[in-house]
């Protein structure tokens, strides 16, 4: 057995011992998202002993073994698309359009079936001579849909396209929820899930490069088998790297089963209505030209969370935050005394409104009437001046 296979072989029992520990040691309560990822895991073990197998010989004592992986492989990304979707906290149920993912998948299984039927007698000799020369696991074919190259391309291609949906994802959750602003467990599951990504990042585009390396041998280039032993310990290095990374750190082990709540630990601690009260007594809201900078740095909190606090709750923004302010101050101060010295135009103007215009149209959006009627409503006997 050469230095390579021995490689190939420590990672796949860095592998298995990762799962151990994740299913035996963990024992995580989110089953169903860290099967994704165990299920990634052990597609890769079994395709690459599949590779030592036939780089060893020992392909020929399994024969029904040979290629059985092949349609697992174009089911890998879309698993490793989907841990990396449920744990950022997306949405990672089965819906029913989620089984068009699976299409590849099915396709090349069914490609393969009559090969998977024939006996063991009528399998060997191709199995004999991709063992004596690894040019027949692309030359020959074994399905009836595809050419072998094709089913080579078209997981590439696959794989290219779930690891950009995948980066995607990272750079939409990171545009939304800045990376300071994380619980402590919630960094821990995102710089996980941030290397997972990349770590396969860099084994796709590796391989890609091999297979490029790899087509100049029709120019007449004699790189075969440098590449052929590239492949190897790229496969081999990156099994290794991505089961070692989870167990030398104990915390990403305990946390695979965690979701990214979305800052729900950090703006949960905002009380909006303890800062309107502050607002109203100190009454910030008549100032029209007060910001949410401004209103932040006056009562000490962090501008990002404030946010965070006024998007999830009724409010659209921190504009629609202060006229529910400025609406209510108006309701207040339109007093029958009031309105005898003073307009709804001059009211609006001191609770803090900019204009009779935006007055106006925020008062009906919020009420469904006008101010006129509005106080008619509530004070018959009043009328109002304009």
């Amino acid at each position: 057995m050469q230095l390579v296979e021995v490689i190939y072989l420590i990672s796949l029992a860095f592998a298995l011992a990762s799962i151990f520990v994740i299913y035996v040691r963990i024992r995580p309560e989110r089953t169903f998202l860290v099967s994704y990822l165990t299920g990634y895991l052990v597609i890769l073990v079994f395709s690459n002993l599949a590779l030592v197998m036939i780089t060893t010989g020992w392909i020929a004592q399994f024969p029904h073994f040979y290629k059985l992986m092949m349609p697992f492989s174009l089911l890998s990304p879309v698993i490793s698309y989907w841990y990396v979707k449920g744990s950022l906290g997306y949405n990672y149920s089965w819906r029913t359009i989620d089984y068009a993912h699976l299409l590849p998948f099915i396709a090349v299984a069914l490609h393969y079936m009559p090969f998977y039927f024939l006996s063991a007698e009528e399998k060997r000799p191709l199995v004999d001579a991709v063992i004596a020369e690894d040019a027949a696991l692309i030359n020959y074919s074994y399905g009836f849909i595809f050419t072998e190259s094709q089913v080579y391309l078209l997981r590439t291609f696959q794989a290219i396209v779930y690891q950009t949906l995948s980066h995607l994802l990272l750079a939409k959750f990171i545009k939304a929820n800045p990376f300071a602003l994380l619980s402590s467990r919630s960094k821990t599951v995102f710089r996980w899930v941030r290397f997972f990504v990349w770590a396969i990042t860099a084994y796709l585009v590796s391989l890609i490069l091999c297979y490029a390396l790899n087509s100049m041998r029709f120019q007449g280039i004699a790189l075969n088998e440098l590449i052929e032993q590239a492949v190897f310990l790229l496969t081999a290095g990156f099994v290794f790297v991505l089961s070692s990374h989870l167990l030398m750190h104990p915390r990403v082990l305990l946390t695979l089963d965690h979701t990214i709540e979305h800052q729900a630990e950090d703006y949960l601690y905002v009380d909006l209505e303890a800062v309107k009260s502050t607002v109203v007594k100190q009454g910030w809201y008549e100032n029209h030209q007060l910001t949410q900078p401004l209103l932040v740095e006056m009562l000490g909190l962090k501008i990002g969370i404030f946010a965070k606090a006024i998007k999830a709750s009724r409010f659209e923004n921190f504009k629609d935050f202060m006229n529910s302010i400025r609406l209510e101050q108006f309701v207040r101060r339109a007093t029958p005394s009031d309105l005898e010295r003073n307009s709804i135009e001059g009211i609006a103007s001191q609770v803090g409104f900019k204009s009779s215009t935006t007055f106006f149209r925020v008062f009906k959006e919020n009420f469904g009437m006008t101010p006129k009627e509005y106080l008619k409503r509530k004070q018959p006997k009043i009328s109002a001046k304009h």
